[in-house]
């Protein structure tokens, strides 16, 4: 029997789907669980070839809530923006189709968007490795700030995630900004775009946002030169921070530096990592930036001590890395 529900609607949860036929019904669930019940919910198929069309057309029929749009495979951005384009409410919040949000969150986050007529808000994240949960902020706490503080804090990395999925926005932001299609790490280029939009920010640290993420993932699929998009789009941020906002040089440089470190240790989890293309020029600008690194006080001490290690060692840093892992697992 299929839910009829007669509301208005507040929040457009947008949900690109490609082949994640094994994960995405725990992440509707998640959506059907919550206790804030006007909203609507687009599946956006991007040319799923598994059973995930199918899993789409169940709830659909489940819940009138639920619609559902296909298109030709065009990526996550192409089917974020096309989601969007259809949203109906006067929020809206993009979820990723293998994660999961908390049964309170479009509750919390409706609350604190209309209490404080912010333009974005953001919850925490809880990061999920096996059965293994690390909230990503130490504390919990709520607070109200500028577009460029909430830039700041995101690029400094702990109280606001720099994913967009544990925000909600006004639907009307994204007449301006839309998502960079072909590129991947577009949350922080599309976060970068929104900022000199937002003249108020709310913000929980309380991790209402799900991520689950996959052992081995990056081991097992072959590298490739979209690995380095996350150098490409901090470069861009790093440009734009320094048009607008110049006093979070510090910030900005920090993540261009991070995203050295991302594309160098997708390289290394990879046989043959020496003959890369590309491996020699990170390797290089990690290496000349040691003194940077160490002093820069947005990089865990776990992170620093690396740098040095990677100065004379690729292997023992490869090693850290893996030892690093280890633990994120609980050490299986």
């Amino acid at each position: 029997m299929r839910i009829n529900r007669q509301m208005d609607t507040q929040i457009s949860v947008i949900i690109p789907v490609y082949n994640i036929e094994d994960y995405l019904e725990r992440c509707l669930d998640s959506v059907l669980s919550q206790t804030f019940s006007a909203f609507e919910v687009i599946l956006v198929d991007d040319g799923s070839t598994d059973g995930s069309s199918k899993i789409c057309q169940r709830y659909v029929q489940l819940d009138q809530r639920f619609r559902l749009l296909t298109r030709l495979n065009g990526g996550l951005s192409a089917a974020r923006n096309t989601g969007i384009s259809d949203a109906r409410a006067p929020y809206v919040i993009c979820i990723d189709g293998d994660d999961g949000i908390a049964p309170r969150m479009l509750a919390v986050l409706h609350d604190l968007i209309v209490r404080h007529q912010a333009d974005m808000v953001s919850s925490g994240i809880n990061n999920i490795y096996g059965d293994k949960t690390v909230p990503q902020s130490s504390c919990l706490e709520e607070f109200v700030c500028s577009g460029e503080e909430a830039l700041r804090i995101t690029l400094e990395g702990e109280r606001i995630p720099g994913s967009i999925c544990c925000k909600l926005f006004k639907r009307e932001l994204f007449a301006k900004v839309s998502f960079p299609v072909g590129l991947t790490y577009e949350d922080a280029y599309t976060l970068m775009d929104l900022t000199p939009f937002l003249d108020v920010v709310a913000v929980t640290t309380d991790p209402l946002y799900q991520y689950y993420h996959r052992r081995g993932s990056i081991t097992t699929n072959r590298f490739s030169s979209k690995a380095f998009d996350v150098i490409s789009v901090y470069r861009y941020v790093y440009d734009r921070v320094m048009e607008l906002y110049p006093r979070l040089q510090p910030q900005a440089r920090f993540r261009v530096l991070w995203a050295h470190f991302v594309v160098l240790d997708r390289m290394l989890a990879q046989p043959g990592y020496r003959q890369l293309e590309g491996f020699s020029e990170v390797l290089d600008e990690l290496r000349g930036s040691i003194t940077e690194i160490v002093a820069c006080p947005f990089f865990q001490p776990t992170r620093k001590l690396a740098a040095r290690v990677l100065g004379f060692s690729v292997g023992l840093y490869r090693v850290l890395m893996r030892l690093q892992e280890r633990r994120q697992w609980g050490g299986a």
